[in-house]
């Protein structure tokens, strides 16, 4: 009897290889990618790259700004070197305008589709979980069994953390089944989980989307306030153009 049950093996194989690449094509093609970005800049300086791979892998990528980045410190700075050119000085709502027009130009930069941008306005500095929450349950019920992505639960910055805990806490309660998380480009690694890279180098669309951040046209309404606010930051991506992911 044992060369009966041999005569099954080979069927039951092609049953189980079918069902993983029906798997497998159902979870990179037929899902969306969607990526929280607390502050304008957060999605090319730690996300941009996974952006740019997501596109190749799903049928759509949609990006979502929780905050317009008005509490950011380059702020005054702008405004320093607008008075020293004898320019207005921006007004709080102009400069958050202006943010967020900077993260739309980025990120269409990366080939993200201008209706699939979408832009809240959280309080910058103050950022709820809860809110945030809110916001990724509804883009799951609009766009079922999507992969979601924020950055860490683990990161330094509280309105970033929140973002991460708000998506830990929704794959915790199994209330989303997919989600993602990205390091900040000034953290290398996080003890205990598994990472991986996303590598971008010479890609025009990275290149491009970051070089957005640092246009300086003041009288072209361009204040270069990403790279104004965290050069560091804009210099050190700019030497790997890589993003640092863990589950």
């Amino acid at each position: 009897m044992a060369w009966k049950k041999n005569l099954y093996a080979p069927s039951i194989l092609f049953i189980i290889l079918v069902s993983l690449f029906m798997l497998y094509n159902s979870y990179n093609y037929n899902t969306t990618a969607i990526y929280y970005s607390p502050h304008p800049d957060d999605e090319i300086l730690s996300m941009g790259p996974g952006i740019v791979q997501a596109l190749q892998q799903y049928n759509e990528v949609i990006v979502v700004l929780l905050s317009s980045g008005t509490a950011s410190k380059s702020y005054n700075t702008i405004n320093s070197r607008l008075s020293e050119l004898a320019l207005s000085d921006l007004s709080l709502v102009e400069f958050g305008k202006a943010r967020v027009q900077e993260f739309k130009s980025s990120v269409q930069a990366l080939g993200v589709k201008k209706e699939n941008i979408y832009v809240y306005d959280l309080q910058d500095g103050n950022i709820q979980m809860e809110d945030i929450k809110s916001i990724i349950v509804s883009f799951e019920q609009k766009y079922p069994n999507s992969v979601h992505h924020c950055m860490t639960y683990h990161d330094p910055h509280p309105d970033h953390r929140a973002s991460g805990e708000a998506l830990k806490s929704l794959l915790d309660s199994r209330d989303i089944r997919h989600g993602l998380f990205f390091l900040p480009i000034q953290v290398n690694q996080v003890t205990g989980r598994y990472h991986y890279y996303v590598k971008a180098r010479n890609n025009p669309r990275i290149i491009n989307a970051a070089e957005i951040y640092k246009r300086w046209n003041p009288r072209g309404g361009n204040y270069a306030i990403g790279y104004h606010s965290v050069p560091d930051y804009f210099e050190k991506f700019e030497n790997s153009f890589s993003s640092r992911v863990h589950f």
